[in-house]
């Protein structure tokens, strides 16, 4: 996976205290800079034999320029991550209270990278919540889910959901398989699982098994 995370070109291409006077951990011309290494990421990619790539946070540098990078270089972007919000500790809004207009607007941008990077699935990370307010985190969740195939769907794209372990990230929404299966069950049907071997075996589960139970979910 190639990871650009967004927080480092906050301020824009100017030198780096200028950037953190704002907006402390951003690295201005350092990041800008980069880009151009993002293009030679994408061509070292094919280059060792990766047919496809996926970019947890792709939103600062323009979509075009990704996706012309990715052209150039033939290596499919199979997988976005929606935003975050302002806050990336939080693990995603989609289940947050509070969040629906922030939430349709990442879904939104979400959409405008898919399209141009010809990216049929986004993760839409559910966020984290208090154990007593996870029964009102869910139902939100599976709302915002269905809300998110509605916006991606004319980008020729689908959301997923992610379990990810707790010790990764305490009180996340969803840090149990049997519970994504729920939701899913229970919502939209263009929703489909993400699943990491990584956060399975952090459950304590058997990967293999877990991914043949949940096989008919997993859609990447």
């Amino acid at each position: 996976a190639i990871d650009l995370y967004e927080k480092v070109y906050y301020g824009g291409n100017v030198p780096v205290a200028a950037a953190n006077r704002k907006h402390p951990g951003a690295c201005g011309v350092n990041a800008h800079g980069a880009v151009p290494v993002t293009q030679k990421l994408f061509a070292a990619a094919r280059a060792a034999g990766f047919a496809a790539v996926e970019i947890q946070t792709p939103y600062e540098p323009p979509a075009p320029l990704l996706a012309s990078a990715a052209r150039a270089a033939d290596v499919a972007v199979v997988l976005i991550n929606a935003p975050m919000g302002a806050d990336p500790r939080s693990f995603g809004t989609a289940s947050m209270p509070g969040h629906v207009a922030q939430f349709r607007a990442q879904l939104e941008r979400a959409a405008e990278y898919a399209q141009a990077l010809g990216t049929g699935m986004v993760n839409v990370l559910a966020g984290r919540c208090e154990p007593q307010q996870r029964p009102a985190a869910v139902r939100r969740l599976t709302e915002n889910l269905a809300l998110a195939a509605q916006i991606l769907a004319p980008a020729g794209a689908r959301p997923l959901l992610e379990v990810i372990n707790p010790i990764s990230a305490p009180d996340y929404c969803v840090a149990d398989f049997s519970l994504a299966a729920d939701i899913l069950d229970a919502g939209d049907a263009r929703v489909g699982l993400q699943f990491d071997v990584f956060h399975a075996a952090m459950l304590g589960l058997d990967p293999p098994r877990a991914f043949m139970r949940h096989l008919a979910r997993i859609r990447h």
